[in-house]
Parts: structure tokens; C-alpha cells; sequence
């Protein structure tokens, strides 16, 4: 079977959950190719897996309406170029007798439109479906009003879609529709190979988004952390280039093995809150200390967190919050221990590749 996986590349969380539906179909003995953009690039061009860049266009979201008009506007020193891209890829997948029997799109819309091109089966592995479903309550200025137009713009057909979550949602009845855990990467399910720390050990990795971080500069939230005694940071920061050691920070590039082990010997995390480092760090019962940026997901996500105390939820990064944090460390892990709202961990990789190849068992002839 040949699969063609779309991964949306903005963060890392997409990517390092294809990565796991992709090694796994691997191994089935299935054909694997990526379609990403942005950080998903820099992920796959680290992999063996063969992976294509597609051109992702920015539409504005204005007064409750996804703003068509900016399609031209933001894009239009890339629009033509983009469009030539995309069309190069789609001829490059026939010139290589690459006809996908089902494409997987996680939040990637070009994807989409190759396999209704193709008039392949497409199957969404995502965790933003979860407001196309669902209603949410307003967060201050944030919607989830945006994510369901822009879902309703970029999907508006599919076979299959897995909502993956780390928190329980309403049943769905549909039956084109599944709830599943999020997928944790292998490598965070392993034995750790590093020491802990003998002192309290945080973990501190702030993402971007639209190319803007939390609301501090690098420099004052690192001056709060060094001025903390007897705790040790752990700071993964991708514009590093080599680690280095000021006081009780220690700042390293961004690697995921070395990432993954830290935070397998960490006492807790310090992060935006994005789905993916999130549901990983409540599956190894990390506390978290969480900074949502601009965008409902995350207000939600880090809402979730502080709501049912596996943590706290701010804005900024200050001595005193931090303090308190520390303070109350074995009251988060209790807690995310015994969470009625976490939605446990299954082998969700396993329950999508299965279906994908009953799927295509039963539909293959008719996919060609």
C-alpha cells in the first residue's frame, strides 16, 4: 500500500506524530511519503523518509470570518511560485508511479487536494477536528469559531478522521468519526538513559507561533530562573548552536532524542502549550507550568492544565510563580495521577494503521 502523509509544519507536534504512523506502516511493509512545510522540513530532513515540500498559503482570520481577500494579499510574492510548487509535486508523484491508495492529512491542506485529484480516500489525523465537532466556550478574545471555518476551508470531504486528545471529550456517534488518545512517540515510552539531576530539575522549552514567542524577552525570563536557588533549567532553544552552562541554566540546541530524555528525568516542565510536549509530559506525570500563545488551542490547553491542577497557566515567566510551582510539585503529580479528564494512553498508531489496511482491504480495487 502506498500512503501519502500531509503534515501541517507549524511546530513539531505534527510531525513527530506522523513520524510514528510512518514508521509503523514501514514496518507493515508499506510506501511512505511526506508533504510538509515550515518546522516539518526541518524534522523530516533529518529522517530517511522520502518528504516533499508543499506551498501552505497564510489566510487572515477578520471579524469572525476567514478573510478570502488576504489569500492575494499575504501570499502574493509566493502565489504564483507557490501554485507552480505544488502542481510540480503532484506531477512528480506520477512521473514516480507514486499513486497514493489513501492519503493521511494532519492539518496539511495540500494534501487534501492531491487526493481529491487523485479521488483517493483521505483519513485526518489531527487534534484541531476536535473544534470542526464540537462547541467551545469563548476565551477571552479567542474563538474556536476560526479553527472550524478554516477546517470547513481545508477538508471539506473526507472518508475518516481521528480526533487525537489528551483530555476526554463528548462521545461521537458518527461513523466516519474516532476519539483516540494522543500518540506518544516511542522514544519518550523508553527507559531513560540519563541520570536525574540531584537538584529539582525543570525542563524549559518555549515554541513560536506566527514567528512570535511569549510575551518576555529570552533575557528576562532567563534572569527570573537564575535568581531561583537549589533548581536546575534544562532550556532547549533551536537557535542554539552548542550547549552551554550560566549558573543554573543550562542551555542546549534543540535535539528530540536528547529532549526526550531529559524530560523523562525531569521533576517538571516549563512550555507553551501546545498539544503534542503537553500530552507527553502528562503521560510521564510531569507538572507543567504553562504559557499558551496566541491561538484558542492553546488557551484551552493550558485552561485544561490549571483547571485540574496538574499545574499553573501565565503569561509570564517570574521567580515567584516559579516558586510556587516548585512548592506544590508532589500536589500536581498527585493529581495527574489520578485525573478523570486525561484521556489514558492506548496504541493509537496501531489502531490507525489498522484501519488504514482494513480500509484498503476492503476498498482497494475501487482506490486502484
Amino acid at each position: 500500500m502506498k500512503i501519502l502523509i500531509g503534515v501541517c509544519g507549524i511546530g513539531l507536534g505534527h510531525s513527530t506524530r506522523q513520524w510514528e504512523i510512518a514508521q509503523k506502516l514501514i514496518q507493515r511493509g508499506h510506501q511512505v511519503r511526506i508533504c510538509t512545510f515550515g518546522k516539518g522540513i526541518e524534522f523530516f530532513q533529518r529522517t530517511t523518509l522520502a518528504w516533499e515540500e508543499v506551498w501552505v498559503p497564510f489566510i487572515v482570520y477578520k471579524k469572525g470570518k476567514l478573510h478570502l481577500p488576504s489569500l492575494f494579499s499575504k501570499n502574493y510574492r509566493t502565489f504564483i511560485k507557490g501554485l507552480f510548487q505544488n502542481l510540480k509535486i503532484y506531477q512528480k508523484l506520477k512521473q514516480d508511479d507514486f499513486y497514493p491508495d489513501i492519503c493521511i492529512s494532519d492539518y496539511e491542506p495540500i494534501t487534501a487536494r492531491f487526493a481529491y485529484k487523485l479521488n483517493k480516500p483521505l483519513v485526518l489525523v489531527d487534534q484541531q477536528s476536535k473544534f470542526w465537532r464540537f462547541s467551545f466556550q469563548n476565551i477571552g478574545n479567542f474563538t474556536c469559531v476560526e479553527e472550524k471555518k478554516r477546517l470547513r476551508l481545508f477538508f471539506p470531504k473526507y472518508d475518516y478522521r481521528f480526533i487525537t486528545s489528551f483530555y476526554k471529550l463528548p462521545n461521537i456517534e458518527d461513523n466516519d468519526t474516532e476519539i483516540i488518545p494522543t500518540i506518544i512517540r516511542s522514544d519518550i515510552k523508553k527507559t531513560p538513559k540519563y541520570t536525574k539531576h540531584p537538584q529539582i530539575h525543570l525542563v524549559v522549552y518555549l515554541s513560536e507561533y506566527g514567528g512570535t514567542s511569549i510575551k518576555q524577552t529570552s533575557d528576562e525570563w532567563k534572569e527570573e530562573l537564575a535568581s531561583i536557588p537549589n533548581v536546575f533549567f534544562t532550556i532547549f532553544d533551536a537557535a542554539v548552536k552548542a550547549p552551554r552552562k550560566n549558573g543554573n541554566l543550562e542551555i542546549r540546541p534543540f535535539d528530540r532524542t536528547d529532549f526526550a530524555e531529559s524530560l523523562k528525568v525531569a521533576d517538571g516542565v516549563i512550555t507553551t502549550a501546545g498539544h503534542t510536549l503537553l500530552s507527553e509530559c502528562l503521560y510521564l506525570g510531569l507538572p507543567i507550568y504553562v504559557i499558551p500563545l496566541g491561538t484558542f488551542d492553546q488557551h484551552y490547553c493550558a485552561n485544561f492544565i490549571q483547571d485540574n491542577q496538574l499545574g499553573i497557566s501565565s503569561y509570564t515567566i517570574t521567580k515567584k510563580e516559579c516558586l510556587d510551582f516548585i512548592a506544590r510539585l508532589d500536589h500536581w503529580k498527585s493529581n495527574i495521577k489520578n485525573c478523570d479528564n486525561i484521556l489514558t494512553s492506548s496504541d493509537s498508531v496501531q489502531m490507525i494503521v489498522d484501519f488504514l489496511e482494513d480500509h484498503y482491504e476492503k476498498t482497494g480495487d475501487k482506490c486502484g
